[in-house]
């Protein structure tokens, strides 16, 4: 159960799964939640299969067809984005850049339509999508790291990496 204003309760980590109807968690909940729903939610800096979803943003935004700037009235770009996250606005999408207060950011290229007023989507689109230690939504990677842990049996037998292949794609 995910918290919200309504119940207050916070993740738990399933500890056993008994069977498809029946599983352990790591605490009980505060109180009995019958016939809600429930929600997996990862791990920080985890990353998952997401699907396509857009967010309504507040407030309404004006781009143009000129540059790569986005003016907002009534928004709240600090609070509700990142650098990083999917901006979609009137059919169009674009990565943010920079967002230089609540109601004024950049993006990475100039829009395909000019628009007044229109609402604001976050876009998580398809793919592979992960939140980082601060809990800010990420669909695109621009770098990634691999960590390789050698072991042995016998200390005297150093292992040795004889190949290594990765393979990165954006979704």
């Amino acid at each position: 159960m995910a918290a919200n204003s309504t119940y207050q309760e916070t993740a738990r980590q399933v500890i056993a799964i008994t069977n498809s109807t029946s599983l352990t968690m790591s605490g009980a909940f505060g109180t009995n939640y019958t016939a809600n729903t429930f929600y997996i939610i990862t791990p920080p800096t985890a990353a998952w299969l997401s699907q396509s979803a857009q967010t309504a943003l507040s407030g309404t935004v004006t781009t143009s067809t000129t540059n790569n700037f986005v003016s907002g009235n009534g928004t709240n770009f600090v609070g509700q984005l990142q650098p990083g996250n999917i901006l979609g606005i009137n059919n169009d999408e674009q990565v943010v850049v920079s967002i230089i207060n609540s109601t004024a950011l950049t993006v990475g290229d100039a829009w395909t339509y000019a628009s007044v007023a229109n609402t604001p989507y976050l876009v998580s689109s398809a793919g592979l999508s992960y939140l980082n230690s601060s809990n800010a939504l990420y669909t695109t990677f621009k770098q990634f790291q691999i960590k390789i842990v050698l072991q042995s049996n016998n200390s005297a037998r150093v292992p040795l990496l004889d190949d290594l292949r990765v393979l990165a794609l954006q979704l």
